[in-house]
Formats: structure tokens, sequence, C-alpha cells
């Protein structure tokens, strides 16, 4: 067997999508914990929803590509690239196509 290694580019790839896994899961909780049925009101950070999603699909977006470019780095792991890809497939296809949707048919 030969002795492969993670390159830094497919580390780097999972790192950011397990971050942004981390935050949505954390904000989750948080929302569902802090639950106020009197006012119907979540506990929410300062930062506005629009640009929220904007940094979580940006990160997302930059893992995804290097996730590709590690793939595709010869004599090294597949592993974490491909982990970081599909996962941040999952955050990256919905915006895309609400993107496209919004260009196309607004």
């Amino acid at each position: 067997m030969s002795n492969l290694k993670h390159t830094n580019t497919g580390i780097v790839s999972f790192v950011l999508i397990l971050m942004v896994v981390i935050y949505v899961l954390y904000t989750a909780i948080l929302d569902i914990a802090f639950f106020d049925e009197a006012t119907m009101s979540t506990w929410r950070l300062n930062i506005p929803q629009g640009v929220e999603i904007l940094i979580l699909t940006g990160v997302s977006f930059i893992s995804f590509v290097l996730g590709i470019v590690a793939r595709f780095q010869k004599e090294s792991k597949k592993v974490l690239p491909t982990i970081a890809i599909i996962i941040s497939g999952v955050f990256v296809v919905p915006a895309i196509t609400g993107l496209i949707k919004g260009i196309f048919y607004a």
C-alpha cells in the first residue's frame, strides 16, 4: 500500500464545510431552545438573515471548489475532499437553483 497523505486543500475544504455545519446546528438548537411562545420569536444573533445566508453560501461554495481541486490532485487521499464536496453541495445547489429561478422566472 502506498503512503498517501491528505492535501492541504482537502483539509481546508473539509474544515470550512464543518464550520458551516456546526454553525447551522448551533443556531438551530438555540432557536429551538430559546423559542418564546408568547411573542412567537426566537433567539437570534445581531446578523441580518440575508447577510448570514450569503456568508454561509459563500463559504460553502469556496469549500466546494477547494474540494474539487483537492479531489483531482494526484497521489493524495480523497476522503476529506469527497465528504466536503457532498456536504457543501447540499448547501450550494439550492442557492444556485434559487439564483437561476430568480434570474429567469422573476
